[in-house]
């Protein structure tokens, strides 16, 4: 504690990186489920006990002082301790084993959890593992009926919700595609070529069109909802998409696609995980996805 404040409390903590998460004090409150006065109440009682800034205001926002990020990541990594230190508690008292009902968006489900569910498998034989594949408000609304006990997906709908990686959007055609091997690139081009494009429901198809249109390109297109499915097409040479950096490694370390080189905006977004309620089971899976995005530095 530092003198004249008063010792940090573990749920200020957790409001001060829903604020930072969400940008917006409002949304916050709403995905805390507590009033507005009490996340701005939560955020200067840590600046009052810090003796620093953590937020430089405006009138319709703020931005993250260099003191707010270095909390922001202590924060996160204290209150993963503290959940993991009440499982493993726990787990003293009784092995894990049972069900595990885990709920995730197609890409994080078919580019991230099988490598994950593979190493969870191993380490506990016991675990029955269930994994339903589904759009992130059906998600949200299986963990508030706890049809579900973990989620994974790239909207934070409940309170929750933690961010575990940030995931880009690259800009990719096959090897063999005409685009791969252009030695200048002009943006005309991608007007003149077919585009593999997500359906409206898939959260990254708002950012895809935010993207185009900012460089005035509307291309033909071809719907595909499944981003493994979206992969395969583009594999195929059927077109061009912007697919998940994560998704797309092993293609990358064999040669079969190529990021294109034209001059693009980044297209980033965070992955979260969800949870209705701590548990021996789903605090093992969390951790093992924790030790798989150290591994691969995400």
């Amino acid at each position: 504690m530092i003198e004249g404040g008063y010792p940090m409390q573990l749920e200020e903590l957790k409001t001060f990186v829903a604020v930072v998460d969400s940008e917006n004090f409002t949304k916050a409150a709403r995905l805390l489920k507590i009033a507005q006065p009490t996340v701005s109440l939560h955020v200067k009682n840590l600046e009052s006990t810090l003796q620093t800034p953590l937020l430089t205001r405006t009138s319709r926002s703020f931005q993250v002082t260099p003191a707010g990020q270095l909390l922001y990541e202590r924060a996160i990594e204290l209150i993963k301790l503290a959940d993991r230190t009440k499982v493993e508690l726990q787990q003293q008292q009784r092995p894990v084993k049972g069900p595990l009902r885990i709920a995730s968006t197609p890409v994080i489900a078919e580019g991230i959890l099988p490598d994950v569910l593979t190493r969870l498998h191993a380490k506990f034989p016991d675990l029955l593992i269930e994994l339903h594949v589904d759009d992130s408000y059906a998600i949200a609304n299986l963990l508030r009926q706890k049809k579900a006990d973990v989620g994974c997906s790239e909207v934070a709908e409940i309170s929750s919700a933690t961010m575990f990686m940030q995931d880009e959007l690259l800009l990719v055609s096959s090897s063999t595609h005409p685009l791969a091997h252009k030695k200048s690139s002009s943006i005309i081009d991608l007007q003149n070529v077919h585009w593999i494009l997500p359906d409206t429901k898939d959260p990254s198809r708002t950012l895809i069109d935010q993207s185009l249109q900012q460089y005035g390109v509307n291309p033909t297109h071809t719907i595909v909802s499944s981003p493994e499915s979206r992969k395969q097409s583009v594999l195929s040479g059927l077109g061009i998409a912007f697919l998940s950096r994560h998704s797309c490694k092993r293609e990358f370390e064999r040669g079969e696609l190529t990021v294109l080189s034209y001059k693009l905006s980044p297209i980033r977004r965070p992955f979260y995980t969800l949870t209705a309620k701590p548990s021996a089971t789903s605090q093992v899976f969390l951790d093992e996805l924790d030790a798989y995005c150290r591994l691969w530095k995400l």
